[in-house]
């Protein structure tokens, strides 16, 4: 069962880092800011593989599928690997967000009592 501290984590990280990489790209532009896009990236990514992994969520297996067109992608150019980590940062929160609610609103379990 995936803890409700831990999926509160999960979705204030992703949150703040999209928040910081968000502003700086508006202000200087994709192409500049493409490491802290793939800092996000790589912590999403960690994300679904630690909830597939761990907990056998099986609708995390396909955000790990789909990361795997980040290697053509860096090849074709900054600007489309730019816009595909954008796309993948934004579905990949949302349907953390929608996890996280549904974590809240399930009964505590012993273990979250502390």
């Amino acid at each position: 069962m995936i803890s409700r501290r831990r999926m509160k984590f999960d979705t204030a990280g992703q949150a703040i880092l999209l928040s910081i990489v968000g502003i700086i790209s508006l202000l200087n532009g994709m192409g500049t800011v493409l490491l802290g896009w793939i800092l996000l990236f790589g912590w999403q990514l960690l994300s679904a593989f630690l909830l597939y992994i761990q907990f056998d969520y099986e609708q995390r297996k396909s955000f790990l599928w789909i990361s795997l067109a980040v290697i053509p992608l860096a090849f074709i150019g900054a600007y489309w690997l730019g816009l595909f980590l954008l796309g993948f940062a934004l579905c990949y929160l949302y349907y953390t967000v929608l996890d996280t609610i549904k974590v809240l609103r399930r009964p505590k379990s012993f273990w979250d009592l502390g």
